[in-house]
């Protein structure tokens, strides 16, 4: 039990985690960003820290969708039909539709905050 839970937690938190806010910072700093009218171009870059923390919050209901749901709907899901199989499929994809979302809120959220500092700066 303690093996299946480092494993959860190294494998499926931290290195996806890591591989996957490494993506999104490379991605957001080359792709995303507008070029800087209101200050400097420092102060329009994603940190790759904010990127991980984005990943956290978007992981949170990935993980009780995919551990929990799946825990307690487990006897369903082990039968032998098409319906049991649907209800396994549909909670993958469940889950990764709010990871992604969340993965959206969270950037979102980083042009807004930069839009708001820029309008604290012109009063």
């Amino acid at each position: 039990m303690l093996v299946l839970a480092v494993t959860m937690i190294l494998r499926d938190f931290l290195l996806s985690g890591i591989i996957i806010a490494t993506l999104l910072w490379f991605t957001a700093n080359k792709l995303l960003l507008s070029p800087p009218s209101h200050s400097t171009p420092a102060d329009s870059f994603v940190e790759w820290a904010y990127a991980f923390d984005v990943h956290t919050n978007a992981f949170f209901p990935l993980y009780l969708t995919l551990y929990l749901a799946q825990l307690f709907l487990l006897p369903i899901i082990l039968k032998d039909n098409w319906v049991c199989l649907w209800v396994g499929n549909t909670l993958y994809l469940i889950a990764f539709a709010q990871y992604t979302y969340g993965i959206y809120l969270g950037f979102n959220g980083e042009r807004n905050r930069s839009f708001a500092s820029y309008k604290a700066l012109t009063r």
